[in-house]
């Protein structure tokens, strides 16, 4: 018997990652701010690019013809006739703006306008201007009404919110509170004893609570460092940030207000293309060098063009699908979020989930309603329980337990656990019932 050895051709495939996906699949994770910065180290290193100047609103990316965008109505900041710095300042929502922004779409149906006038109504630290009796007059409406609308404003706003007074923001505060021992003492200090306090009279508030001087004073320390006298409402530092730039723009259309029409911002704000004296080089009355040197320039360009392209009909794909799918929630709000996942989206789509993942981390929708929202809100099915869990709280005469609330939710069509329930109110910042 003997051994011998033969060359043999066999067919066979085998999947290899090509440089230019390898290129594309970088560019499409790319946040803005870094593609901006991959754009103009392109530019900087080939000239047959170059950028297209035009006059757009810088947030939502429609062309301006005046000081003021007509489609999403903010001053554009670089208009002639006004002072640059103050046309961007004013162009920043203001404190009111961004909480009834985040608070709207949580409020219960027909109380929105409630809300909005409450919000209207605080002054610069946050206070109410008048009593929920005369807020409920000027509305023409009950005052329990009134009532449960701010309740549901204090709960979900900044702590102190809405307080009529400095002992009632303080109170407030306290809400937030685990209630140990520190908390109780202060409730009480800050309820019967407030003016004392202010004065540095401890010994009156000593002999009233029966403590020593040293835990009044322990207590009065407390509230220096852990309270303040008006709601983070107008501190830069503890201020909402402005909303985020949107990458996709969603809008009712035109002829038939109830169907929606999706947008990318970037290709408008991003504006770049072929630069104009390389397209209409005659490379033929060049001489080799030159003629090397344009075609290889061209070419570089045409290719990042073609990623960028590439990445822009992503997103826009996954935007689409994402925004059909979730048509109720874009319309109506969080209430109405439908369990939806990024692997749906890409088997729809024929493509790996990694690429819907790619095209939506760190991206954000501006809804029809003017708010913008994280990509990943599309994703995010704890949002529906989470707001009907919401007004539920919001509408209780009588505090219920996390079970009943359970099997509420159940007759709503959300399907949760009890502890589903306790997660979902504590990413509300909802106590418990014993402490409601």
């Amino acid at each position: 018997m003997t051994a011998t050895f033969a060359l043999e051709a066999r067919p066979q495939l085998e999947l290899h990652v090509s440089p230019e996906l390898i290129a594309y699949a970088g560019l499409l994770a790319l946040p803005l701010p870094e593609l901006e910065q991959a754009i103009e180290r392109e530019l900087a290193l080939n000239p047959a690019l170059e950028r297209v100047e035009r006059t757009i609103c810088p947030f939502c990316g429609e062309a301006l013809a005046g000081p003021r965008c007509l489609a999403c109505a903010r001053p554009h900041p670089l208009a002639a006739h006004e002072n640059s710095i103050e046309t961007a300042l004013r162009a920043e929502p203001s404190a009111r703006d961004v909480l009834l922004a985040e608070l709207r779409p949580l409020a219960r149906g027909g109380d929105e306008w409630i809300l909005e006038h409450l919000i209207g109504s605080l002054d610069e630290h946050g206070f109410l201007d008048a009593g929920k009796d005369e807020i409920a007059a000027r509305l023409e409406v009950a005052p329990e009404r009134v009532e449960r609308v701010l309740a549901f404003l204090r709960r979900h706003g900044p702590a102190g919110i809405a307080a009529s007074d400095l002992r009632e923001c303080l109170l407030l505060q306290l809400d937030r509170l685990e209630p140990e021992p520190r908390v109780v003492r202060a409730r009480e200090v800050v309820a019967g004893h407030l003016e004392r306090l202010a004065s540095g009279r401890w010994h009156p508030i000593a002999d009233a609570l029966g403590v020593s001087c040293d835990e009044v004073a322990a207590t009065a320390e407390f509230i220096r460092t852990r309270l303040r006298p008006y709601a983070a409402f107008d501190v830069p530092d503890a201020a909402v940030a402005p909303p985020a730039l949107p990458d996709v723009v969603v809008r009712r259309r035109d002829d038939d207000p109830m169907a929606l029409s999706v947008e990318l911002v970037e290709p408008r704000r991003l504006g770049v293309v072929v630069a104009s004296a390389y397209l209409d080089a005659d490379t033929r009355r060049l001489d080799g060098d030159t003629r090397r040197h344009v075609k290889a320039h061209l070419e570089q360009a045409r290719t990042f063009l073609r990623r960028l392209d590439r990445r822009w009909q992503t997103m826009r794909v996954v935007a689409e699908i994402a925004v059909e799918r979730q048509r109720e929630f874009v319309l109506h709000g969080p209430r109405f979020v439908r369990p939806l996942t990024r692997a749906e989206v890409a088997a729809e789509l024929g493509v790996h989930e990694s690429t819907v993942s790619r095209a939506t981390n760190g991206r954000y929708v501006l809804l029809p309603s003017g708010r913008v929202v994280p990509f990943a809100c599309f994703f995010d099915s704890a949002q529906g329980p989470c707001a009907a869990l919401a007004e539920l709280i919001a509408d209780e005469q009588s505090p219920r337990s996390d079970a009943d609330l359970a099997t509420e939710l159940a007759q709503l069509g959300f399907a949760v656990a009890r502890r589903t329930v306790a997660k979902y109110r504590d990413r509300l910042g909802i106590p418990p019932h014993t402490r409601r």
